[in-house]
């Protein structure tokens, strides 16, 4: 009897409580983007294919606050040799939680990073080529740790960032963190200004400045962008910068034009009798013509070359064939 009672009483509360069941949670979206290109060597005998990258990620929106990403990233992410891109290794480039109520957002784990995140967007092609910040390591594209941001619409959006400070495909070994501070002032619209700071306390601070001019329109998007990055790895007087400027132009419904050139430069230290970065200091220059497919599909063929200021380096120049697919 006494068991039947239980069972009854499960029943009915089963029964009073249809009408407040939680809401089925959609169903996860997944995604993948792919990077492929062909290059011809403008100064050696050297033609290659390549898969530069490859991202396979899914999305769940789990209610009207809280959702969670995955997103793996495949490929060759630092690049430390001349063979690099023979490698392949599969990291998380994301896995993180986010909460978002009004302007308001916070998430944690492995998260997107907003250093360079604007101009990045303003470029808009990653599938040819990083942005200068990602390309010369002033920054990282993802991190461990959390963010909080605000925005107030239309006029500007305000971030802050703890995180562990070595990117998303090295591990913690010591207890120095990243403390990052940004503003994207969206008031003057289509005029976008980006300032970004962020420090490092080691043996000695190490910090990094950007500020980035921006214009978004319908048919043309162009920035310019420097950033300062003083006492690199924690180095007292070791100081480099970057500038970079880039221009799209949509000249014909799905034809675009652009063009790119960065200059990376290291101060002089008196002690040394070369810049101490001078092997990676140099000038790009990148410019060609991009035919948009749809969303999902886009290619390009253009021009890209590095001179470096290092007499004993080679300068290098390309013609590539880039192609962009979205899933």
């Amino acid at each position: 009897m006494k068991h039947f009672t239980v069972f009854l009483a499960i029943i009915c509360l089963s029964a009073s409580g249809q009408d407040t069941l939680p809401k089925r949670i959609p169903t996860p979206k997944p995604d993948a983007t792919i990077f492929f290109n062909f290059r011809s060597s403008l100064h050696q005998n050297e033609e290659e294919f390549e898969i530069t990258r490859a991202y396979f990620g899914v999305s769940q929106q789990f209610d009207d606050n809280w959702s969670a990403s995955i997103r793996l990233d495949i490929g060759s992410p630092d690049d430390i040799s001349d063979f690099a891109q023979q490698r392949r290794y599969a990291y998380f480039r994301k896995a993180d939680v986010t909460y978002k109520k009004g302007n308001f957002q916070f998430s944690t784990g492995i998260i997107d990073m907003l250093t360079y995140k604007e101009s990045e967007g303003l470029w808009g092609k990653r599938y040819l080529f990083k942005s200068m910040q990602d390309e010369h390591k002033f920054g990282n594209s993802a991190d461990l740790g959390f963010m909080l941001r605000y925005s107030f619409p239309d006029v500007a959006e305000f971030d802050l960032a703890y995180v562990n400070g070595k990117g998303y495909n090295k591990l913690q070994n010591d207890n120095t963190f990243k403390f990052c501070t940004g503003a994207t002032l969206t008031f003057f619209n289509p005029f976008i200004v980006r300032i970004y700071n962020d420090i490092m306390d080691k043996d000695e601070i190490q910090s990094t400045t950007s500020i980035l001019l921006g214009f978004d329109s319908k048919r043309i998007k162009a920035g310019t962008e420097y950033v300062v990055r003083r006492n690199d790895s924690y180095r007292k007087g070791f100081h480099k910068s970057g500038s970079s400027g880039f221009l799209t132009v949509n000249v014909y419904k799905k034809v675009n034009i652009f063009g790119r050139y960065d200059y990376i430069w290291s101060e002089q230290i008196d002690e040394l009798e070369t810049p101490w970065n001078l092997r990676y200091d140099g000038s790009s220059l990148i410019a060609g013509v991009e035919y948009v497919v749809n969303k999902n599909i886009r290619f390009s063929l253009n021009y890209q070359d590095w001179y470096p200021y290092a007499k004993n380096l080679e300068d290098r120049a390309f013609i590539y064939c880039n192609l962009e697919v979205k899933l």
